[in-house]
């Protein structure tokens, strides 16, 4: 994006350039100073170095720093929302150095849905198809790129994003005609407004779904959708087209996640700390017991026993509501007391 925002800019004051990345090349390097405070004012927080005819561009330390500050907060609260979603209980998602994310699920022996969840983006993009290309060779690679479904599919798309997958409100599972899962959307009023005009002026046209530059789908616009909602379909199981929907409803990562360690602590050492915690929850609820009992006689074993009562009652309802019972959730049994 700041690429091509930079290039923009340039080519309004008639400055040709070449820009890759983090790297702009001038045709013309009369033009340096010229193009040095354009690019500044797109963003002060950008440090510019010269290198022969190219101005090599990075962020200022400190912004920098802040970038991924936000990015891991975001990070964050984005995890902690594609796992709730997964009805995952007990979820702990803990920001660990600058840029790491600790997450721990407990109850869960499975861990590959929760991996598959946290290793994709999830951005989803709609884009017009290119109906003119005819040959690989023919394409303007300023305007369209090829891209691939699942299957190995190319197709040539227009770079323009018409809609971004920010603007989606809701997903879910539906089932279509012949039984099978797709995922239907909604947009919020303003993406519907434009997703109305795109389909008006687009009838007989395909309209690309791609999410993290991976085609979905390429449906043809049969006819004007004026109430911002739309279906995506393929070859999903159920199990997919739920996990997609969760995708999208909690929106994209601002940046991949790698996943770095993967523990499992095992049962040995699970109930090792389950038995301590039983342990220093039994010490601390007859300990407070004896207490009352000493201090306030006949009465005290009265509140004793309504204490003893509130927590087989608090353990009856997790049971029946087959809850799992976390060291912080022993812990937290104990301080009711």
């Amino acid at each position: 994006m700041l690429a091509g925002e930079i290039k923009e800019t340039l080519l309004t004051k008639n400055i040709e350039s070449n820009v890759q990345n983090s790297v702009v090349t001038l045709n013309n390097i009369d033009d340096y100073k010229k193009a040095s405070v354009l690019i500044n004012a797109i963003n002060p927080n950008l440090e510019l170095n010269r290198k022969d005819s190219s101005i090599l561009i990075s962020y200022k330390p400190h912004y920098k720093n802040s970038l991924i500050s936000e990015v891991a907060a975001e990070s964050i609260n984005n995890v902690q929302r594609r796992l709730d979603k997964l009805g995952t209980k007990e979820v702990s998602v803990q920001k660990q150095g600058q840029n790491k994310i600790l997450v721990q699920v407990p109850g869960v022996e499975d861990t590959k849905q929760i991996k598959s969840l946290l290793g994709k983006t999830a951005k989803l993009a709609f884009h017009l198809a290119n109906t003119n290309v005819a040959k690989v060779q023919d394409i303007d690679h300023e305007t369209t790129v090829m891209l691939k479904d699942s299957l190995g599919n190319s197709y040539p798309i227009f770079r323009k994003t018409e809609i971004g997958g920010d603007s989606l409100v809701n997903a879910s599972v539906r089932f279509g005609n012949l039984g099978k899962p797709t995922v239907h959307f909604k947009f919020d009023s303003i993406a519907s407004k434009r997703f109305a005009k795109i389909t008006k002026e687009n009838v007989g046209k395909p309209f690309a779904i791609v999410l993290d530059n991976t085609v979905l789908t390429v449906p043809t616009i049969r006819e004007p959708i004026l109430n911002g909602e739309g279906e995506i379909s393929g070859n999903f199981t159920e199990k997919q087209a739920s996990e997609l929907a969760i995708l999208l409803k909690s929106g994209a990562l601002p940046a991949p996640l790698k996943i770095i360690e993967e523990k499992n602590i095992g049962p040995s050492l699970g109930e090792e700390s389950i038995k301590a915690g039983e342990m220093a929850a039994t010490i601390s609820i007859i300990s407070v017991a004896l207490f009352i009992i000493i201090t306030y006689g006949k009465l005290g074993v009265l509140a004793s026993v309504a204490l003893f009562s509130n927590v087989i009652l608090i353990l009856s309802i997790l049971t029946l509501l087959e809850a799992t019972l976390t060291l912080p959730g022993i812990a937290g049994i104990a301080l009711t007391v």
